[in-house]
C-alpha cells in the first residue's frame, strides 16, 4: 500500500503583497453585457451563460488563491454597489466570494470623483495610493509593537548567575526568485537585490578560568554587569521585508496606478495587463490562466509587467471546457463572433 501523504496546510497571506483586481472586463464580460443589451443572465443565449456560468466557478478560485497569498481588492471605476450588482444580475455563483471578509471592493470614481472631475485615471490613481497606503501604515504599526515587545530585557539577576542580555538576530537575506513566468514577461528594470549576507565570527580561543577567576565572576556588582550591558551597541534594525503592489486589470489605468502607487511606497510593482473589450470566452481563458501561474507571479522577486495575449486565453478556454463536450476550436468561433458583434454596435 502506497504511503499516504499528510495534506499541505493552507499557505498564510502575507500582508507584505497587495493583490488588487479591476471588475469590468477582467472579472465581469461588462462588453458583452453591453453588446447584448442585457439586464440578466436570462437575456443571453444558452452558449454564453454557459460561458458565464463558467466565469463564476473560476473567478471565485482566483479570489481564493489571491486571498491566500496577500491582500486582496477589488478597485473599480464603477459606482458604488455596481460590482455587486452586477454579480447578482450575470454572475451569482460568485457572490459567496465576493461577501468574504478576506476581498474588500472599492469604487474609486464614488470616493475621487468629485476631486478629479473627468480624470478616471487619477480615480484608480487615488484609491490605489490610499488602500495600500493605509496597509501598509497598519502593518508598520503591527510590527513596531511587535518590536517593541521584543526589546524587553530581563535583568533580574540571581545568585550565581549572569543577567540575561538580548541575542543579536541573524536574518538569511532575500534571494531574487530567478524563475520567469510563462506570460512573456518584461523583467522591470528596477530590481531589489537581497541585503549582504551577514557571517558570524566565532571567538577566539581563550584559557579555562579558575576556580578563583570563577568565583570573583559570580560576586560581581549586578548593577555594574547592567551598566555594561546598557553601554553596549543597540542590536542593528531588521532589514525589512520585501513589499509588493500586484495589479491585474484590462486597462492601462491600473498599469500606471500600479506602477506610481508602488514607487511612492516603495514597493515591488507587478502588473499582469488583460485584453481589452473581451468576450466571456476570453475573459473565462484569462482567469483560467492567472489560477495556473498567480503563485509564480506573486513569488518573483522582481518587477513585472505581463500581457496576456488572445491566442493563450482562448488556448486556456479551450483546455478548461475540453472535458466537458466541447469540440475544439469552439472557442476561436465564440471569439470571432464577439468580434463581430462588438464592431457593429460600435459602427451603430
Amino acid at each position: 500500500m502506497d504511503a499516504l501523504q499528510e495534506p499541505a496546510s493552507a499557505p498564510t497571506p502575507d500582508p507584505n503583497s497587495i493583490l488588487i483586481f479591476d471588475w469590468d472586463d477582467t472579472i465581469c464580460p461588462s462588453s458583452a453585457i453591453d453588446v447584448h443589451k442585457a439586464h440578466t443572465l436570462a437575456d443571453f443565449p444558452p452558449t454564453d451563460k454557459k460561458f458565464f456560468q463558467e466565469i463564476s466557478k473560476v473567478a471565485s478560485k482566483t479570489l481564493s488563491l489571491a486571498a491566500e497569498l496577500g491582500t486582496v481588492l477589488i478597485i473599480t471605476n464603477s459606482d458604488d454597489g455596481w460590482v455587486r450588482f452586477s454579480a447578482e444580475k450575470f454572475l451569482p455563483d460568485l457572490l459567496p466570494s465576493l461577501d468574504s471578509p478576506s476581498i474588500e471592493i472599492v469604487s474609486a470614481r464614488t470616493r475621487y470623483e468629485s476631486l478629479y472631475p473627468g480624470q478616471p485615471l487619477c480615480w484608480k490613481a487615488a484609491a490605489f495610493a490610499h488602500e495600500v497606503n493605509e496597509r501598509f501604515q497598519n502593518l508598520d504599526k503591527e510590527n513596531h509593537s511587535k518590536d517593541d515587545e521584543n526589546d524587553t530585557v530581563d535583568t533580574s539577576v540571581s545568585p550565581l548567575s549572569t543577567p540575561r542580555v538580548r541575542r543579536n538576530s541573524i536574518v538569511m537575506t532575500d534571494v531574487p526568485d530567478s524563475s520567469s513566468s510563462l506570460l512573456s514577461p518584461q523583467i522591470d528594470s528596477n530590481k531589489r537585490s537581497g541585503n549582504p549576507a551577514q557571517t558570524v565570527t566565532p571567538p577566539g580561543s581563550m584559557e579555562k578560568p579558575s576556580v578563583m577567576d570563577r568565583l570573583d565572576s559570580s560576586s560581581s556588582n549586578p548593577k555594574e554587569e547592567e551598566k555594561k550591558e546598557s553601554d553596549s551597541p543597540p542590536a542593528p534594525p531588521l532589514p525589512q521585508p520585501r513589499r509588493q503592489v500586484i495589479s491585474f486589470g484590462d486597462s492601462l489605468e491600473e498599469r500606471t496606478a500600479c506602477k506610481i502607487v508602488a514607487s511612492q511606497l516603495h514597493a515591488v510593482p507587478k502588473s499582469v495587463k488583460f485584453l481589452s473589450h473581451p468576450s466571456p470566452v476570453l475573459i473565462l481563458g484569462q482567469l483560467e490562466m492567472l489560477n495556473r501561474y498567480m503563485s509564480v507571479v506573486v513569488g518573483c522577486g522582481e518587477g513585472l509587467d505581463l500581457e496576456i495575449s488572445k491566442e493563450q486565453a482562448v488556448e486556456e478556454a479551450e483546455r478548461r471546457l475540453g472535458g466537458k463536450g466541447w469540440e475544439k476550436g469552439k472557442c476561436k468561433e465564440e471569439v470571432r463572433g464577439e468580434g463581430e458583434r462588438g464592431r457593429e454596435e460600435r459602427e451603430v
